[in-house]
């Protein structure tokens, strides 16, 4: 019934959702049919691999200078400079925007080369003041519900945020790479365009629980059990793309759920501070 009704209510126009999920060529008002699942599986681990590599590249010159500065270190002090690498607040900033530019690449060119607009493949589209109501009152109630559990976590990962906010250089490049950049290409990438692939093969259900689960281990720089409330957020943002059919709406509501994130890590890092 659940899987009947979000079919009924998927991100294609009124037109197209009684287009068959078998069409292979063209739906009914002449659109390129969806990458299958095993191709937008193929394309998204190629594009993951493409990412990977484009966020290197982008730390690549932090790395040359912390090696050049520390010239003549022992060979194990040289784990400990890659450590920090790791958490140090600028290489993450520049890894987001790195990753992010080559993410959206991606997308878009697999898109067109669909044949499609990419802003219709991709979902970019607007939204009504419903969805939007609806949208932000379910996760303020979601981030309400699931605090507890979140807050627990962030303790344990309290250092780690602390150390990222400062040893961030540039505050502004860090606040907006996770504010902005990194909803955009994370919403664009699994809601967006591995949403829409899985969603036409499987049903709106399994491919909203597979993309959450992708999404979810992204952030393997966290705690187990954030990363459990963030499968549990990328179901609800899965929930609300199809619902809506915006994935411009789940950006916002991405950027919204950072902003309070920044917001408390700004405030702790002052506390620890202080």
């Amino acid at each position: 019934m659940l899987e009947r009704f979000l079919l009924s209510r998927n991100s294609l126009d009124a037109n197209e959702r009684s287009a068959p999920r078998s069409d292979i060529a063209l739906n009914r008002i002449g659109r390129p049919a969806n990458w299958g699942a095993g191709a937008t599986l193929a394309l998204s681990l190629l594009s993951a691999i493409g990412i990977t590599m484009a966020q290197g590249i982008g730390v690549l010159p932090v790395i040359l200078y912390r090696f050049n500065h520390f010239k003549g270190k022992r060979t194990e002090d040289w784990a400990v400079i890659l450590e920090e690498l790791a958490t140090q607040g600028l290489t993450l900033s520049l890894s987001i925007y790195s990753g992010g530019i080559a993410a959206v690449f991606f997308v878009i060119l697999w898109s067109t080369l669909r044949g499609w607009s990419w802003l219709d493949y991709l979902a970019i589209r607007g939204f009504s003041w419903k969805s939007f109501r609806i949208g932000f009152a379910g996760l303020a109630i979601f981030l309400v519900l699931t605090y507890p559990s979140g807050e627990a976590a962030d303790q344990r990962s309290g250092d780690f945020a602390v150390q990222a906010y400062q040893t961030a250089v540039f505050p502004f490049l860090f606040i907006t790479a996770l504010v902005a950049v990194a909803p955009i290409w994370e919403e664009l990438f699994f809601r967006g365009f591995m949403h829409r692939g899985l969603a036409a093969a499987w049903g709106p259900i399994p491919a909203i629980i597979f993309c959450s689960a992708c999404w979810a281990m992204v952030h393997v720089q966290y705690d187990y059990s954030l990363i459990l409330v963030l499968f549990l957020v990328g179901i609800f943002f899965g929930f609300t793309r199809q619902l809506s059919g915006s994935t411009l709406l789940t950006v916002l509501l991405h950027a919204s759920m950072n902003g309070v994130a920044i917001i408390e890590m700004i405030v702790h890092a002052g506390s620890v501070a202080n």
